[in-house]
């Protein structure tokens, strides 16, 4: 059995040669590791370049940042192994990750393997926190439909955490690249709803280990909640009516949320405020919820829209710590 690890980089020179010498480390040694750099403008294509003697390595430049999903799009066309692992460039993979997947997969015969998955500081390498999935699952072969049940509710997994079936990940087409954030929740909900066992692998030395750092992929808080709001829309049709009450919900809550970042930004940040409403325009699927906020303006005096803000920032600020 093959293994395909697809990294995509961009300036995380500084880090990539930990996390492509945590897949050297690997117990497991039939595997290929294509790592796809976009555009990079450090030093990552010379410290890329020391692996590749190691002929499992492959490295492929880009022209241009077209972002993490197209990279991973773009090294699954070409994967050669049965079974995919994707891994950020800044995150480790503990040394038997593959070797005790590979053999869940030969014994039970699943389709997907997941694990535990750790963030540690990246100063001192010390452990921040664990998620674990002992509350959801033994160590069993799990069926597609429990996993869906969950993956409405939330991102059930990191994305580096997972291994997944090559095959399973064609027939949904790979990644959704026009999602900015969220692509990952995008892609695990639509391979749930796949004929697949799972498997949670709770053996030691087989976790991801997620670097916290200052240059982590920052978050564009309003990006993310129209991402989720675009994975609830474009899956609904998939669900059965109890898991659409749940999606309707979601759907309802962010449609709020968005409109109360929109009407901030109107008052206090009109680039902004134009940009949000460009990122809204990118999805057709969108269109009939949000006409009613693309408003050149909210018609209040400055006394009341000092108000106004002040309320939203501070219920915009519960919904953050909530959601």
């Amino acid at each position: 059995m093959k293994f395909t690890i697809i990294i995509p980089t961009y300036n995380y020179g500084h880090y990539i040669s930990d996390c492509l010498n945590s897949v050297i480390q690997q117990s497991y040694h039939n595997w290929e590791c294509i790592i796809i750099d976009n555009a990079s403008t450090d030093n990552t294509k010379s410290i890329c370049e020391t692996f590749l003697s190691d002929k499992r390595f492959a490295y492929h430049t880009l022209t241009e940042n077209k972002g993490p999903s197209f990279a991973r799009n773009y090294a699954l066309k070409m994967a050669r192994g049965s079974f995919v692992l994707f891994l950020d460039s800044d995150d480790l993979i503990e040394s038997q990750k593959l070797e005790s997947a590979a053999s869940l997969i030969q014994n039970y015969k699943c389709d997907f393997v997941f694990s535990n998955y750790t963030f540690f500081n990246s100063e001192d390498k010390s452990s921040l926190k664990t998620v674990t999935f002992s509350h959801y699952f033994d160590a069993y072969p799990i069926k597609a439909r429990s996993i869906s049940n969950l993956l409405i509710k939330e991102n059930l997994f990191a994305i580096s955490c997972i291994i997944s079936n090559l095959d399973i990940l064609k027939q949904v087409n790979y990644f959704d690249e026009s999602l900015a954030y969220n692509e990952d929740w995008d892609l695990w909900l639509r391979v749930s709803f796949k004929e697949a066992l799972y498997f949670y692998d709770t053996s030691n030395q087989v976790s991801t280990l997620i670097r916290n750092h200052s240059t982590s992929h920052s978050k564009d808080r309003f990006a993310m909640y129209l991402a989720g709001l675009v994975v609830c829309k474009k899956n609904l049709s998939l669900l059965d009516n109890n898991q659409k009450r749940i999606f309707e919900e979601k759907i309802v809550e962010h449609l709020h949320t968005l409109k109360l970042m929109l009407v901030e930004f109107h008052y206090t940040d009109k680039l902004k405020f134009s940009s949000s409403i460009k990122k809204m325009l990118k999805y057709p699927i969108l269109n009939k919820d949000l006409s009613l906020y693309r408003k050149e303006k909210w018609l209040l005096t400055k006394f009341f829209s000092n108000i106004l803000v002040t309320y939203l920032k501070v219920k915009y600020y519960i919904i953050s710590e909530c959601c």
